[in-house]
């Protein structure tokens, strides 16, 4: 008789609770959970100490010249978004070079590095990047109606093929440096990279981060490199009253692109 009338109890408890509880219909929504946040990071190249990390496929005549570590961006994703690695000093202009460019000190036409891209990469103009390595000049945009508006200022780094690149020397002109961008293009316009300078304040530490420029849509690798003036002395003893040694540091657009 307990056990009937401890179960007669339960089943009473159970219809109270139905006749309380909201149908499925009137429940209110799940609030939908949030993914925590991932953030850009950037992560450094590191091999053993004196050995270059730099892919095999680049010549020896610019391979000599790379920083041995390298630095890996990595996206909100977790996928790799690109690697490069530095000329370990890239050339200086004696005197910064007007006209509007924000890395005024950089030798146009010069080669910095090398920028290994993985599946799915564009450049700044949207064009597709196919995966693989390659060379990186830096150079002056045309002062033409072609590329009124595309960016802020004029400096750009052209992506070139490192089957056609024999020299690091600056390329002096424009038909050379489409001769060594446009066999890796996919069309007749070079691949190219926004570049500016980095943003302020630096980073404490130094290291590089990936940055949004301001209100662009655009995700930019902000990184320190190292330059000196051509035949300048190794201590980096002012030349006419200008450094002969100079860290720059730039801001590279990996992400986004707003010309056309």
């Amino acid at each position: 008789m307990r056990l009937v009338r401890c179960a007669a109890i339960a089943v009473a408890a159970l219809g109270c609770a139905s006749a309380n509880s909201v149908a499925p219909s009137q429940e209110a929504p799940a609030t939908p959970v949030k993914p925590a946040r991932k953030e850009w990071r950037v992560e450094a190249i590191v091999g053993e100490a004196g050995v270059a990390t730099a892919p095999e496929s680049v010549p020896e005549e610019l391979r000599k010249l790379l920083a041995n570590d390298g630095l890996r961006v990595i996206g909100p994703n977790g996928k790799t978004r690109g690697e490069v690695w530095w000329r370990a000093k890239v050339p200086l202009a004696a005197k910064s070079i007007g006209g509007g460019f924000t890395l005024g000190r950089l030798v146009p036409g010069s080669f910095l590095g090398v920028l290994r891209a993985p599946v799915g990469t564009s450049d700044y103009r949207g064009q597709a990047i196919e995966a693989g390595s390659y060379g990186l000049r830096y150079f002056h945009q045309p002062s033409d109606g072609n590329h009124l508006g595309t960016s802020d200022s004029p400096d750009f780094l052209v992506l070139t093929s490192l089957t056609e690149e024999k020299s690091p020397d600056a390329v002096t002109s424009k038909e050379a440096l489409l001769a060594l961008a446009v066999p890796v293009s996919p069309s007749d316009h070079a691949l190219v990279l926004y570049a500016t300078t980095a943003s302020e304040p630096p980073p404490t530490d130094g290291a590089a981060r990936v940055v949004r420029r301001g209100n662009f849509d655009e995700w930019a690798l902000e990184c320190a490199i190292s330059g000196q003036v051509d035949g300048a002395p190794v201590d980096g003893a002012p030349v006419d009253g200008t450094l002969a040694c100079e860290t720059v540091r730039l801001a590279v657009v990996i992400e986004g692109h707003t010309a056309q």
